[in-house]
């Protein structure tokens, strides 16, 4: 985030499907903090 929070997770273990078409949360932002970026990092093993 704008503000320092950073998450490593892998792809397969987040849901394709949301509650009731709201899509899929993978991180809770503090409010009026924003996505600074993200990357796909391709594993090598």
């Amino acid at each position: 985030s704008d503000r320092g929070v950073l998450i490593r997770i892998p792809a397969r273990s987040i849901s394709r499907i949301g509650r009731s078409t709201q899509g899929v949360k993978v991180i809770k932002l503090e409010e009026g903090a924003k996505v600074a970026s993200y990357s796909i990092v391709i594993s090598e093993s």
